[in-house]
């Protein structure tokens, strides 16, 4: 496989197919069955994605989406830091010089630390998910609007994140009025989101 297609496994929409041939997996080809897709960070772009798609044969009963990143005008602002950290930077040093950010502004710095956990990417592929991430971005707009318009959504982030910034949330409010948003300040309201995720599907 040459580099530019192994680049393309570690997009956003890439993530988005993943998640559909899961959903589709679960289902089994029962239109009476639904599946609810989420994650976060890149994974929240990818349910995004998922919950767009053309051709998903389940039923996507939900999407959760936590800590969703950057998007549209921002992404491609932080496209070409993140093609540098690609040519320049492995793991090692990537996550050597990352700082641990202070997220929630009244939080002891040492407890913020558990809000952002080890990157979990392999070392032979950190230049190609930092190349996709450079290339990734939400669905259009206009395709979320539509989309996404009936889909029931529970979006999850917190302040103070540059990566993860309040702003996503609020243009993913916007394209989609009807979303539940829980915005957290502090860790222990980030503690209390498997409880309202929980909640959110049960009551699907």
């Amino acid at each position: 496989m040459d580099r530019h297609a192994a680049v393309q496994l570690f997009t956003w929409e890439a993530v988005g197919e993943t998640l559909i041939r899961m959903a589709e997996r679960v289902c089994g080809g029962d239109p009476g069955k639904a599946v609810v897709l989420g994650g976060a960070s890149m994974g929240a772009a990818g349910a995004l994605w998922a919950g767009c798609s053309h051709r998903v044969e389940a039923t996507i009963g939900g999407l959760v989406l936590c800590i969703p990143p950057t998007c549209y005008e921002a992404r491609q602002a932080r496209a070409e830091s993140l093609r540098q950290k690609a040519r320049e930077q492995n793991v090692d040093e990537y996550y050597k010089n990352k700082k641990p950010r202070a997220i929630f502004a009244n939080s002891d710095p040492d407890m913020s630390r558990t809000a952002v956990p080890d990157g979990g990417v392999r070392r032979d592929s950190f230049d190609l998910v930092m190349m996709g991430s450079a290339m990734s971005d939400f669905p259009s707009r206009e395709l979320l609007r539509q989309k996404l318009e009936s889909v029931p959504v529970l979006i999850c982030g917190w302040q103070n994140d540059q990566t993860h910034p309040v702003n996503s949330i609020d243009q993913l409010k916007e394209l989609i009025p009807h979303a539940s948003v829980e915005l957290a300040s502090e860790l222990h309201e980030v503690d209390d989101w498997p409880r309202i995720i929980a909640e959110f599907v049960m009551h699907l």
